[in-house]
């Protein structure tokens, strides 16, 4: 469903889905309910199950709400992580910094030890689930665009080295506002990433419960 987040407005077909990962209508009804409370798909006005559109606005509003609440997540984390856990972050993040080309999964890895090996063991639990609700469209989407190509920029591990760098210093206010600066850059690599998928155009295999609609209104 990530993947066509960002290319329009998709009908999710109930009894395809089931039927695709061969499981009852009654599980596949609960898989998309736990969706829905995610934020990764939403109910119509004629009550179909709807993926998409990932819009500009909606990129904007998502790390501004990230810029808010991952600051302050990371600081309460900060008192939980070992040490040595951010040492063997920040040395990741170090060996990917003098390397050329990135896999797919080395991506995967230093957004995860940010975003959710730090960032989301924060002991406030509602901070955390809020924030792995906001996370998940712009993590997904951003891990399907790189599947088809997109480039990573390479200042995002420069980025992560500064705050495990200050962290590791305790200075905690100072890598609460390099998480915030990171987020702002982020944002506008997300936004160029959406220019960049319109050229593109929508993948030419989907999912085959999926089916492109013009409009929430089209039945």
């Amino acid at each position: 469903m990530a993947s066509c987040l960002v290319f329009g407005t998709y009908r999710i077909i109930e009894s395809e889905l089931a039927s695709h990962f061969g499981v009852s209508r009654t599980v596949a009804r609960d898989v998309l309910s736990r969706l829905h409370e995610r934020g990764l798909v939403r109910k119509g006005p004629t009550s179909h199950w709807l993926a998409g559109p990932l819009t500009a606005k909606d990129i904007r509003e998502l790390y501004e709400l990230r810029r808010l609440l991952e600051p302050a997540a990371m600081l309460g984390a900060f008192h939980i992580v070992a040490h040595h856990d951010l040492q063997a972050m920040r040395d990741r993040v170090q060996m990917r910094e003098s390397q050329s080309e990135w896999p797919a999964e080395a991506i995967d890895e230093l957004e995860n030890d940010l975003h959710s090996r730090l960032v989301l063991n924060t002991p406030n639990d509602k901070l955390a689930e809020t924030l792995r609700h906001v996370q998940l469209p712009l993590r997904e989407t951003e891990r399907f665009l790189r599947t088809v190509g997109l480039p990573t920029d390479h200042a995002v591990a420069t980025e992560h080295r500064l705050i495990y760098d200050l962290l590791l210093t305790d200075a905690g206010d100072a890598a609460a506002a390099a998480l915030e600066a990171h987020l702002r850059a982020e944002s506008r690599r997300s936004l160029a990433f959406l220019k960049t998928a319109a050229v593109i155009g929508e993948p030419s295999r989907l999912a085959p419960y999926l089916k492109r609609v013009a409009s929430e209104q089209t039945p």
